[in-house]
């Protein structure tokens, strides 16, 4: 074998070597991002917005790295905790009082003695996530609103709370709940929503929490209150179809061994031939 084609083998081998490798692309998940308005376990009181001290709000979150690829869906999760904290003073009179205390706006207090009425209230606590322009909704109060929490008592004196210590004789239990919404975004039911997740630095999403509270005396004495306070925490994560990405290192190494063999065998049978 003659050295100028032994020269072409190598400069091919080169060739084959500086090439680009590529692999078959597929959809990829991003590493799930994950932030609170408070740590675990810390519950602020409602109404809360962007700027509430004690909060972080908005949450920023890293945008889509668009040299990654394609960014093909945002699926984002929210998850809140609400607890309802009720007080009731009752003033000492002669006869017994009914306090009545829900979690509504309602412009007729009344109607909390009428169960038929009492159930058709929808205006219990809320918490809203807005999109990145702060306007569109990701979570709207029609998916997040919780049921009217709803508490009656009958004394004649005395004050009773949720917030007195459990051994108090007029403790009375608080409601919480907690209830987790996910949402897939994508340009079929986002519209450019996922969009806006794209690009270099971070990406904020705002929380607001509502709840409202009403109550009614059936004597006119005393008086009801309930005290909403609310956690959210909110995960993102990116669907994305990958770009074409070098073959790992190992699979070019091994052509190029396979390929020297191959030159370094031509060689001796070259060199057995001049031999003869």
């Amino acid at each position: 074998m003659g050295q100028p084609r032994v020269t072409r083998l190598l400069c091919c081998l080169v060739v084959l070597w500086l090439s680009p490798h590529v692999v078959e692309a597929g959809q990829i998940f991003t590493p799930p991002q994950t932030l609170s308005i408070a740590p675990s376990g810390v519950l602020i009181s409602t109404n809360w917005g962007p700027g509430t001290p004690g909060m972080t709000d908005p949450l920023g979150f890293n945008r889509f790295d668009p040299t990654l690829g394609t960014l093909e869906a945002v699926y984002v999760t929210m998850t809140m905790t609400i607890r309802n904290d009720y007080i009731l003073q009752f003033v000492n009179t002669p006869i017994m009082t009914t306090l009545y205390v829900a979690t509504s706006k309602t412009s007729d207090p009344s109607i909390l003695t009428d169960p038929t009425k009492l159930a058709q209230l929808t205006d219990g606590p809320t918490v809203i996530l807005n999109g990145p322009d702060g306007v569109t909704q990701i979570f709207d109060r029609r998916a997040t609103t919780q049921p009217v929490d709803f508490l009656k008592l009958t004394k004649s004196s005395g004050t009773w709370s949720s917030l007195l210590d459990p051994s108090d004789p007029n403790y009375i239990s608080p409601t919480m709940t907690e209830h987790s919404f996910t949402r897939v975004l994508d340009a079929s039911n986002a519209g450019t929503l996922p969009a806006q997740f794209i690009g270099n630095g971070r990406v904020d999403l705002s929380l607001t929490a509502m709840a409202f509270s009403s109550f009614y005396s059936d004597s006119g004495n005393g008086g009801g209150t309930v005290l909403t306070r609310a956690n959210a925490s909110v995960t993102i994560q990116y669907l994305y179809s990958a770009r074409a990405i070098p073959e790992p290192a190992a699979s070019v190494l091994a052509t190029i061994g396979i390929g020297t063999s191959f030159v370094v065998c031509l060689l001796r049978r070259s060199i057995r031939r001049g031999r003869r």
